[in-house]
């Protein structure tokens, strides 16, 4: 095909899109989205289900078992905005308002319901003034109404028949893994929750309800077959004998002997499995635990794994724990931290807070090192109260006064802060800036050998001197 070039290039500017994409149909808009109709499944199958029980819980250790902590601008505000969220973390009140408190404790809530049921609420209690939080029942969050660019504008409950609306701005709401747009996450567990339809369209049970009805068939397998039953025959008994013997023979123990006179017949039951069940069960195992993504289980139950593998099969699984983290770290960061910095009057940009995963490694200091790096200038004076600080010691914030204040001419592990020449001091006036021994031993009346720390017992008399 040749391409008239003229033509194309007395072609206007492509046609400009006159509305914005629309993100939610209109009929969802007008009758809201509904929590996903299996969330009660995923409770019942996290709470039932060994398996999905152990993978759900392995995940939620593996990401908050390592702890977290949090870092930001060392420089704004002296690092204060970093102590208001590490108060922030330790103190938060949720829940009970009593026992449950502080960000760790509710973490392990939110990880666990992101994980089955693929959503977490929580409610900020007093938003403006954030000191309190309200971790939300999963399974009583009913809709979620939005406009057609996806903003929330209502949050339903249904609690005891009863509707109750939250206000979108009051609650952090944590989805996880949301497909085609959806208002509402998926969990890890469902592709084993959901129904699912055969080529014919017949609807199939979900995985961990046949795996559950498995169960249960080889239980009675056990209990019916595992001891070969027997039916005896007594075809000379009357009907009087029989209903007797029946009730003799109802439940009798494993060793129990009979005897009559009667012409009697004995047929055993063969117990035992079908051949090739065990298969049907091996790969319904393997599909299942496929589904949990993690090897947690076939770690648990020694099934081939060599070392090699199971650290291979340990790295796959960090992977849905990184994926986790990652959400938690932005909804954290953005929905709590920022806000609790911007009611303390500071700038969330400029404080940059950030959440880390794991254990926060800081430098052993000690005195003598201290001592050594102020000595070789390594150190200023506001670093050094800085490092104090972060080892225990309570200074006081005073960077504008040193920042303003020339130091002295002596050794420097001796140094200290002295004010301007203009500071005065009561009763004494103005003071010299330079702490020199030499100079304040003449300025005292001392022999030159002497140290000149000396306080005069006349402050009217250094005052004319005008030294120290």
């Amino acid at each position: 095909m040749r391409l008239d070039l003229p033509k194309w290039l007395r072609r206007g500017p492509a046609k400009q899109a006159k509305e914005n994409a629309i993100i939610v149909p209109n009929y969802r808009v007008a009758t809201g989205e509904y929590q996903l109709e299996n969330i009660r499944s995923a409770i019942d199958a996290y709470i039932h289900d060994t398996d999905i029980f152990n993978a759900v819980n392995f995940i939620s250790n593996a990401a908050l078992s390592p702890g977290f902590f949090v870092t930001g601008n060392e420089e704004y505000y002296n690092g204060k905005v970093v102590d208001l969220i590490e108060e922030f973390n330790r103190s938060i009140r949720w829940g009970n308002r009593r026992g449950e408190r502080g960000l760790a404790e509710l973490l392990r809530i939110v990880t666990k319901e992101l994980l089955y049921g693929g959503n977490t609420f929580i409610e900020m209690l007093s938003p403006n003034n954030l000191q309190m939080l309200n971790q939300v029942e999963l399974s009583s969050i009913y809709k979620i109404y939005r406009n057609e660019a996806g903003d929330i504008n209502k949050i339903q409950q249904l609690i005891g028949g009863r509707l109750n609306d939250l206000d979108p701005e009051t609650v952090v709401h944590i989805p996880w893994l949301q497909i085609d747009r959806e208002a509402f996450g998926r969990g890890l567990i469902q592709p084993l929750i959901s129904p699912r339809v055969d080529v014919k369209g017949r609807q199939v049970p979900p995985l961990y309800r046949i795996k559950a009805s498995l169960e249960y068939d080889i239980y009675r397998m056990i209990h019916r077959r595992g001891i070969p039953r027997s039916i005896f025959s007594f075809p000379e008994a009357g009907d009087e004998l029989i209903q007797s013997y029946a009730e003799e023979l109802k439940d009798p123990d494993v060793d129990v002997s009979f005897t009559t006179n009667a012409k009697v017949d004995v047929a055993v039951e063969q117990g035992g499995p079908a051949q090739g069940i065990s298969n049907l069960i091996n790969f319904l195992d393997k599909r299942f635990q496929a589904g949990l993504q993690t090897p947690i289980n076939n770690l648990l139950n020694s099934s081939g794994y060599t070392e090699a593998s199971a650290r291979v099969a340990e790295e796959l699984g960090s992977l849905i724990v990184k994926d986790l983290q990652m959400r938690l770290k932005q909804a954290i960061e953005t929905e709590l931290y920022e806000r609790i910095i911007a009611q303390a009057g500071l700038d969330p940009k400029k404080a940059n807070i950030e959440l880390h995963w794991g254990a926060k490694s800081e430098p052993d200091y000690t005195l003598t090192d201290l001592g050594n790096l102020f000595d070789r200038k390594l150190v200023t004076v506001s670093e050094a109260r800085k490092i104090l600080r972060k080892i225990g010691w309570e200074l006081e914030d005073d960077t504008a006064l040193i920042s303003a204040m020339p130091t002295a001419t002596v050794a420097a592990s001796h140094q200290i802060a002295v004010p301007n020449v203009s500071t005065q001091i009561p009763q004494l006036g103005l003071i010299e800036p330079s702490l020199n021994p030499q100079t304040q031993a003449n300025a005292q009346g001392l022999a030159p050998s002497q140290v000149g720390l000396e306080q005069p017992k006349n402050p009217s008399s250094l005052k004319a001197a005008g030294g120290h």
